[in-house]
């Protein structure tokens, strides 16, 4: 499968905004799993009910394996806002999830992600490939790409509360953030 088939795939049921497929860091070959972010959490649930178990592609009879990651209301939750409100119109408790402090969501603790992390892996066979090495080297990557969002800003541009980005920027600063507080907190599970 490539990008563009997966895309097509998934395009009957939403907005694909990303197609990510896995490669094996030595072979350069899929490892048999993508990632496919849609525009939102209702279409990611139709094509998860429409697609999984079944067998678009017809290669010797795989069928896919179709599930939520995690939704991206409780990523995103997960991470420092700081614009005033909620977030997605959740109510606010003044404690920091979503509200204007930066603060974080309270009724989220790390050993809430590190547990739906490693049951995310686990149930995908996953514990093979997440080795300390691998982690930190996609860990890496992630950290790059939320370089990138800073690359070529002058200081002024990035002042702490970063007041001149626009709300997609800011949007796009949080999931960048959140991937890597992903990678780190399954990295310190990984080496115990």
């Amino acid at each position: 499968a490539t990008p563009d088939s997966i895309k097509a795939m998934f395009s009957s049921w939403g907005t694909v905004r990303r197609v990510s497929i896995l490669v094996d860091k030595a072979t350069r070959k899929s490892r048999g799993c993508a990632y496919v972010q849609l525009r939102s959490p209702d279409e990611a649930q139709d094509a998860c009910a429409r697609l999984d178990g079944t067998a678009p592609l017809a290669r010797e009879g795989h069928r896919l394996s179709v599930t939520m990651a995690m939704e991206a209301a409780e990523v995103r939750g997960l991470v420092a806002k700081r614009e005033a409100g909620p977030v997605d119109g959740a109510a606010g408790d003044g404690d920091g999830g979503g509200g204007g402090d930066g603060g974080f969501d309270a009724a989220v603790t790390l050993e809430d992600i590190r547990r739906r992390l490693a049951a995310f892996a686990a149930e995908r066979d996953w514990d093979q490939f997440h080795t300390p090495r691998n982690l930190v080297l996609a860990m890496t990557g992630e950290v790059g790409e939320l370089a990138e969002l800073f690359q070529w800003r002058h200081d002024g541009g990035c002042e702490p509360g970063l007041p001149t980005w626009t709300a997609a920027e800011r949007t796009h600063l949080g999931e960048e953030l959140s991937d890597v507080l992903l990678y780190l907190v399954r990295l310190s599970d990984r080496c115990g």
